[in-house]
């Protein structure tokens, strides 16, 4: 692809992603698979790009003056050459006349960021989180953390060390590594053998506080995509029984598929709670997913105050 049709591939993506509607993992996912022409280095830089955007969008939409894509993207460019990465039959549309006189106007503007801009955080969330470091926490890119299955860490890191993945121990879950660099996991054949989950270490502490026993009847409630059902059935080596719930019975669509590859057996999906001879229940509430800031940087403007009520209505 040229440089041009890169741009305007994220662009398109920024668009959407700045509705704040849709998760941006989600729309750029959606992207890719509808254009399966592009390559691999072309794929990585878009995705890339559109990532560091989102990471930036406050810091660049004060400095545009403006939410809108177009803009935010051109001041993320301000210091390209236009001419080389605009034009072309699929590329970015060139700079109209006032667009130059827009961008030459807001390169002589040095404002001070107020600490909700410099800190990425919409002003209101700010003042309700009312902690700088841990909203710079926050913007730090996460790491990709993993979840030994049916193996032992070390056993899972020389494993992986075999197949060119550098990982270290994580520093709290006994089931954990940890790699600050991306991995393609469907190149990986220990994870498409089913040693390993990717879940972040939080989630995978959270199943061994559990501490789920063998023939215990456990009920998560709000399962979701399985992540804790799935580590306390490699927990229990498939004795005991957990039933996997959750009010949108769709969110567990992908169970049975990860069930299935780490070779989970002891769990059920079910509609309704009807028992009442459980020894656990697990209900990890539905939230605001500030803890997910650092992995979907664009959640928080997607969170609303309203929204946030509704959640803690919805936890009470």
């Amino acid at each position: 692809m040229q440089i041009s049709a890169r741009y305007q591939a994220v662009f398109e993506i920024l668009s959407e992603v700045f509705e704040d509607k849709k998760p941006a993992d989600v729309i750029m996912s959606n992207y890719m698979k509808l254009r399966k022409y592009i390559g691999s280095k072309d794929r990585r830089f878009i995705l890339d790009t559109s990532w560091e955007i989102i990471r930036r969008r406050m810091r660049l939409s004060f400095d545009a003056k403006s939410m809108d894509a177009r803009k935010i993207l051109l001041m993320y460019l301000k210091d390209e050459d236009f001419d080389i990465i605009t034009g072309g039959t699929y590329g970015l549309e060139p700079l109209t006349q006032d667009e130059k006189k827009w961008l030459k106007s807001m390169s002589t503007k040095e404002d001070e960021y107020a600490p909700y801009v410099e800190l990425e955080c919409p002003e209101w969330l700010f003042e309700k989180i009312g902690n700088e470091a841990l909203l710079r926490a926050l913007n730090a890119p996460a790491s990709v953390d993993i979840r030994a299955n049916f193996i032992s860490k070390l056993e899972l890191k020389n494993r992986l060390k075999g197949e060119g993945l550098f990982f270290s121990l994580a520093p709290y879950s006994p089931h954990g590594l940890r790699s600050s660099e991306r991995i393609n996991i469907n190149n990986c054949v220990a994870y498409q053998e089913g040693l390993f989950d990717l879940q972040d270490e939080s989630s995978q502490v959270a199943a061994v506080l559990i501490n789920p026993k063998p023939n215990e009847k456990i009920v998560d409630y709000c399962a979701g995509a399985g992540g804790k059902s799935l580590a306390m059935g490699a927990e229990l080596k498939n004795d005991g029984l957990i039933l996997c719930h959750d009010v949108n019975f769709n969110r567990m669509d992908a169970i049975k598929a990860r069930a299935e590859r780490l070779g989970v057996k002891n769990l059920k999906l079910i509609k309704e709670v009807t028992d009442f001879d459980f020894d656990c229940f697990v209900v990890d509430a539905p939230c605001s997913g500030s803890g997910t800031f650092r992995r979907a940087p664009d959640a928080k403007f997607r969170l609303t105050p309203e929204r946030l009520d509704e959640l803690s209505k919805m936890q009470s």
